[in-house]
Protein backbone atom coordinates (compact mmCIF):
# COMPACT_ATOMS: atom_id res chain seq x y z
CA UNK A 1 0.00 0.00 0.00
CA UNK A 2 2.85 2.37 0.84
CA UNK A 3 4.56 1.67 -2.49
CA UNK A 4 1.33 2.39 -4.38
CA UNK A 5 0.86 5.66 -2.48
CA UNK A 6 4.45 6.68 -3.17
CA UNK A 7 4.09 5.89 -6.87
CA UNK A 8 0.87 7.86 -7.17
CA UNK A 9 2.38 10.88 -5.41
CA UNK A 10 5.70 10.75 -7.29
CA UNK A 11 6.25 13.78 -9.44
CA UNK A 12 5.83 13.26 -13.15
CA UNK A 13 7.41 16.56 -14.10
CA UNK A 14 10.40 16.98 -11.75
CA UNK A 15 12.56 14.29 -13.41
CA UNK A 16 12.04 16.07 -16.75
CA UNK A 17 12.53 19.58 -15.36
CA UNK A 18 15.76 18.63 -13.58
CA UNK A 19 17.22 16.66 -16.50
CA UNK A 20 19.42 19.44 -17.87
CA UNK A 21 22.56 17.40 -18.56
CA UNK A 22 22.17 17.68 -22.35
CA UNK A 23 21.84 21.46 -22.25
CA UNK A 24 24.84 23.56 -23.19
CA UNK A 25 24.90 27.34 -23.41
CA UNK A 26 24.39 28.49 -26.96
CA UNK A 27 22.72 25.25 -28.12
CA UNK A 28 19.34 26.62 -29.10
CA UNK A 29 18.06 23.33 -30.52
CA UNK A 30 18.78 21.43 -27.28
CA UNK A 31 17.22 24.23 -25.23
CA UNK A 32 14.08 24.16 -27.38
CA UNK A 33 13.86 20.35 -27.16
CA UNK A 34 14.15 20.62 -23.38
CA UNK A 35 11.47 23.34 -23.35
CA UNK A 36 9.16 21.10 -25.39
CA UNK A 37 9.64 18.24 -22.95
CA UNK A 38 8.87 20.54 -20.01
CA UNK A 39 5.71 21.92 -21.65
CA UNK A 40 4.50 18.40 -22.49
CA UNK A 41 5.11 16.99 -19.03
CA UNK A 42 3.52 19.95 -17.22
CA UNK A 43 0.45 20.40 -19.40
CA UNK A 44 -0.16 16.85 -20.58
CA UNK A 45 1.43 14.13 -18.44
CA UNK A 46 0.92 15.81 -15.05
CA UNK A 47 -2.73 16.60 -15.78
CA UNK A 48 -3.33 13.07 -17.12
CA UNK A 49 -1.83 11.65 -13.93
CA UNK A 50 -3.97 13.78 -11.66
CA UNK A 51 -7.11 12.93 -13.64
CA UNK A 52 -6.30 9.21 -13.37
CA UNK A 53 -5.89 9.63 -9.61
CA UNK A 54 -9.37 11.13 -9.40
CA UNK A 55 -8.05 14.42 -8.08
CA UNK A 56 -10.56 16.48 -10.03
CA UNK A 57 -13.65 14.30 -9.47
CA UNK A 58 -15.49 17.06 -7.61
CA UNK A 59 -14.15 19.96 -9.69
CA UNK A 60 -16.78 22.03 -11.39
CA UNK A 61 -14.36 22.77 -14.24
CA UNK A 62 -11.70 20.04 -14.31
CA UNK A 63 -8.60 20.69 -16.39
CA UNK A 64 -7.93 18.84 -19.61
CA UNK A 65 -4.50 17.97 -20.93
CA UNK A 66 -3.26 20.25 -23.66
CA UNK A 67 -3.83 18.81 -27.14
CA UNK A 68 -0.66 17.51 -28.78
CA UNK A 69 -1.35 19.44 -31.98
CA UNK A 70 -1.34 22.73 -30.01
CA UNK A 71 1.96 21.81 -28.37
CA UNK A 72 3.53 20.77 -31.69
CA UNK A 73 2.32 23.95 -33.40
CA UNK A 74 3.61 26.09 -30.53
CA UNK A 75 7.03 24.45 -30.63
CA UNK A 76 7.20 24.93 -34.40
CA UNK A 77 6.37 28.64 -33.96
CA UNK A 78 9.06 28.97 -31.30
CA UNK A 79 11.63 27.20 -33.48
CA UNK A 80 10.81 29.61 -36.31
CA UNK A 81 11.05 32.60 -33.96
CA UNK A 82 7.43 33.55 -34.61
CA UNK A 83 6.57 34.67 -31.10
CA UNK A 84 3.06 36.03 -30.54
CA UNK A 85 4.53 38.73 -28.27
CA UNK A 86 6.45 40.16 -31.22
CA UNK A 87 3.29 40.86 -33.22
CA UNK A 88 1.52 44.21 -33.11
CA UNK A 89 -1.43 44.22 -30.70
CA UNK A 90 -0.29 41.08 -28.87
CA UNK A 91 -1.21 42.55 -25.49
CA UNK A 92 -4.82 43.13 -26.53
CA UNK A 93 -5.83 39.75 -27.86
CA UNK A 94 -6.44 36.29 -26.49
CA UNK A 95 -3.73 33.86 -27.52
CA UNK A 96 -4.41 30.34 -28.75
CA UNK A 97 -3.12 27.34 -26.83
CA UNK A 98 -0.39 26.96 -29.47
CA UNK A 99 0.70 30.58 -29.03
CA UNK A 100 0.85 30.13 -25.24
CA UNK A 101 2.99 27.01 -25.71
CA UNK A 102 5.21 28.94 -28.09
CA UNK A 103 5.83 31.73 -25.60
CA UNK A 104 6.44 29.39 -22.69
CA UNK A 105 8.82 27.20 -24.70
CA UNK A 106 10.65 30.28 -25.99
CA UNK A 107 11.07 31.62 -22.43
CA UNK A 108 12.41 28.29 -21.16
CA UNK A 109 14.76 27.95 -24.14
CA UNK A 110 15.96 31.55 -23.70
CA UNK A 111 16.74 31.00 -20.02
CA UNK A 112 18.63 27.74 -20.60
CA UNK A 113 20.24 28.72 -23.91
CA UNK A 114 22.06 31.80 -22.62
CA UNK A 115 25.14 31.32 -20.40
CA UNK A 116 24.50 34.37 -18.21
CA UNK A 117 20.82 33.60 -17.66
CA UNK A 118 21.62 29.95 -17.13
CA UNK A 119 24.03 30.92 -14.35
CA UNK A 120 21.19 32.70 -12.59
CA UNK A 121 18.95 29.62 -12.71
CA UNK A 122 17.71 28.83 -9.24
CA UNK A 123 18.46 32.36 -8.09
CA UNK A 124 15.49 33.95 -9.85
CA UNK A 125 12.70 34.86 -7.45
CA UNK A 126 9.09 35.81 -7.97
CA UNK A 127 6.62 37.03 -5.41
CA UNK A 128 3.07 37.63 -6.53
CA UNK A 129 2.83 40.46 -4.02
CA UNK A 130 5.78 42.41 -5.43
CA UNK A 131 4.77 45.74 -6.85
CA UNK A 132 5.72 46.49 -10.48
Amino acid sequence: ADAAAAASSASVFMPVVTDTAALHAGDGAAALAYAGAVVRVLFQAEIDKKISMGLYRAAQHPPAPLAEDAVAEGLALAAAGELPSSRPGWERRVWSAAECCCEMAACIAELWGDAERRGAMGLLAFDKDDLP
